[in-house]
């Protein structure tokens, strides 16, 4: 055996093994003639030459010697040995596979290292490699969801089955094999139309849409389960359903990069998305198995079959949504969009702290039953609608000549105006948010950062101190549209809403960078936030003449 040690300047130390047949008479026959080589590109002479000394030695006897170089596999170590003829791996704790044969079947150490096993296969087959912690409490929600979702399914197939008579001497195959093909066909158009018209507003509320879509799905299959009690309508309410089922499966797919892109590590989206597939599969097939089982229930109890789904079918489906709520509170997204910053704002407000994506998956997860236009001064982004003009605001934003990236004005249109019909609680006015051209992500958390000072003062002052004057707190009547001042002017008015947006505009100033900084830091992504495409309109102050 020929051991060489080479070494160049600004190159990496490269040791040479080379094998002949006369130093290992027990040597493997592939092995001799065969040079292999080691570089150490980092460890510096002092490690390559303690290798040499390892590999050049001929031993009379076969001894082992371990090399200080480690492989991790599947959750276990395992170290680089030389036995005089060829390198191997050797764990460096005994492996379950070996120890099985060692332990009885009647130690109860047998069954311990079995289980082991099982769990460490498992764990390769339906978890990818890199991922975030909250994926496992994120897969246990969604595999619920998958099985429950399964059975309600096919309870729904089967009653539209039965809804066209499949199995019935009445039966008209082509009349029956008609109307399933237009509801299919009808479906797939509501798909169409729906994605086409909302698909650009996925990704500013993600989760918002995935759970009214699963809502929608559940309601359409709903309709699904009432078409053997109406076969008269079986093509409308199929039709309807599958439009629903359609609209919420574009959802789904369309939203699921972005859910598998939050639990990435490294750029390891097609594992995550293959580990997702086998958890469908799985979970799906099982959904199945107690599917069959509970047909064969209903079918054993005659009486109880035309009421027993009616019954099932809510509990069902409401132990679904409860499964999809929580594997969307499991999912941490670290991108920014309008709910989220508001979130990070307010509670960045009371205690200087960025909240982490987690603690912010939780608040938003708790707002998805919130009506918009509850909350204090409920914000919109976009642009000033003709219903909500005050000539005052409009002369500020089309006659300014500053270079401010956005305007805030008082907002009594849009929902939060017909929510006040139905819901006497909702705050108004709002404040509408409406951004200039050419505006960056930091114009928006800064917008954001001061409709949080100015949300602080309507509710309880605590968060901002106003010296300057004393009277200050009246404004918190003017930021809720009330005037403590009855006869007061309209552009008396103005002018203190105007010295409110002011001060609030120059605490965002001075506190964003600082905010930025500790967003950045509690893993945000700060570079692009972001936007429906109703939030991105934009206004230029500056109007272009001819001539």
């Amino acid at each position: 055996m020929n051991c060489s040690l080479s070494a160049k300047s600004n190159a990496p130390l490269r040791i040479q093994v080379r094998i002949r047949r006369e130093d290992s008479p027990g040597a493997k026959i592939g092995n001799c003639g065969k040079t292999f080589s080691f570089q150490f590109p980092e460890k510096g002479p002092a490690f390559a030459r303690h290798i040499l000394e390892i590999v050049s030695r001929k031993w009379k006897k076969l001894e082992t010697q371990k090399l200080p170089i480690y492989f991790h596999k599947d959750g276990q170590e395992f170290q680089y040995a030389w036995d005089g003829r060829s390198f191997f791996l050797e764990p460096l704790e005994p492996l379950d596979s070996n120890l099985a044969g060692e332990v009885s079947p009647k130690d109860p150490e047998f069954y311990q290292l079995g289980a082991r096993r099982i769990l460490r296969t498992l764990r390769r087959t339906f978890i990818p490699e890199q991922v975030r912690p909250h994926y496992i409490s994120y897969m246990k929600w969604k595999c619920l969801h998958r099985v429950l979702s399964s059975i309600l399914q096919v309870q729904c197939t089967q009653a539209m089955l039965l809804a066209i008579g499949v199995g019935a001497q009445r039966a008209l195959p082509a009349a029956a094999g008609l109307n399933w093909v237009l509801k299919d066909g009808l479906g797939r158009l509501g798909r169409f139309a729906y994605s086409g018209a909302l698909g650009s507003t996925f990704d500013s509320n993600l989760k918002r849409v995935r759970f009214s879509t699963s809502v929608l799905f559940s309601l359409s299959l709903g309709l699904e389960i009432l078409t053997p009690y109406f076969p008269n309508y079986f093509l409308f309410l199929a039709t309807v359903a599958n439009v629903g089922k359609s609209i919420a499966l574009a959802a789904y797919l369309a939203t699921s990069s972005a859910i598998h892109k939050s639990f990435a590590i490294g750029d390891n989206l097609a594992d995550i998305a293959a580990k997702g597939q086998v958890q469908t599969v799985v979970a799906d097939n099982i959904g199945l198995a107690l599917s069959c089982l509970l047909s064969n229930i209903m079918r054993v109890n005659h009486r109880l079959d035309p009421l027993l789904l009616l019954v099932i079918f809510p509990v069902l489906s409401g132990l679904d949504l409860f499964a999809i709520y929580h594997e969307l509170r499991a999912v941490h997204l670290q991108t920014l969009n309008k709910v989220r910053l508001e979130i990070i704002v307010e509670l960045w407000l009371k205690s200087k702290k960025v909240a982490s994506p987690e603690e912010v998956s939780t608040v938003e997860g708790l707002q998805f039953f919130q009506l918009p236009g509850q909350q204090t001064l409920p914000l919109r982004i976009g642009a000033l609608t003709p219903s909500g003009w005050e000539p005052d605001d409009v002369l500020d934003v089309f006659q300014s000549q500053s270079q401010e990236p956005y305007t805030l004005l008082r907002d009594s249109s849009g929902r939060a105006a017909v929510l006040r019909q139905v819901v006497p609680e909702t705050r108004l006015p709002g404040i509408l948010l409406w951004f200039r051209k050419g505006f960056t992500s930091k114009d928006v958390i800064t917008a954001a950062l001061q409709v949080g000072h100015l949300r602080a003062i309507a509710t309880s002052g605590n968060y901002i101190s106003w010296t300057d004057n004393p009277s200050d707190m009246e404004l918190v009547d003017l930021i809720n549209g009330q005037s403590s001042a009855k006869e007061e002017s309209s552009e008396s008015l103005h002018n203190r809403w105007k010295i409110l947006v002011a001060r609030s505009r120059q605490q965002a100033v001075e506190a964003v960078d600082s905010l930025l900084i500790s967003m950045e830091e509690s893993g945000w992504q700060t570079k692009h936030i972001l936007l429906a495409p109703s939030e991105r309109h934009t206004y230029t102050p500056k109007l272009a003449r001819n001539g």
